[in-house]
């Protein structure tokens, strides 16, 4: 799907605290339920996203650190009621988010800061999000 398509679904208040860069849309961390939710009332499947960093209008995006649902997460075999059952799954994951790793993902390899950096800007951290007709 059209990634401006896909963010067309989402209510007006989530389409403009997006972030859009090169293929993709990020949400402040703290607002990703809110998406999750969005999504899943559109009839969307969400698939997840990234951990990325954003700072100064420089974007750093973590290739090890995010939120995904796989087909194989989802068991339901009636596909209109896989939105609810893959949000259930995102919503789940979002919230065993180790907050911790997280810490050491963005210290270990965002540019942006460094190790002697005390206190990493909470409001910083987003997440790349995803989601796709049922299909």
């Amino acid at each position: 799907m059209n990634h401006s398509l896909m963010i067309a679904v989402l209510p007006d208040y989530l389409q403009s605290i997006a972030k859009l860069g090169s293929g993709t849309a990020s949400w402040p961390l703290n607002s990703i339920p809110l998406v999750i939710e969005a999504y899943r009332q559109a009839g969307m499947i969400n698939r997840g996203g990234d951990l990325q960093i954003i700072v100064d209008d420089r974007a750093w995006e973590s290739p090890n650190f995010g939120v995904w649902v796989f087909d194989s997460d989802l068991i339901e075999p009636d596909p209109r009621k896989r939105p609810d059952e893959a949000a259930g799954v995102a919503l789940s994951k979002l919230a065993g988010l180790d907050h911790e790793a997280m810490r050491e993902e963005v210290l270990a390899g965002c540019p942006f800061f460094t190790e002697s950096a005390f206190e990493i800007n909470r409001a910083a951290l987003r997440l790349t999000w995803r989601a796709e007709p049922i299909g």
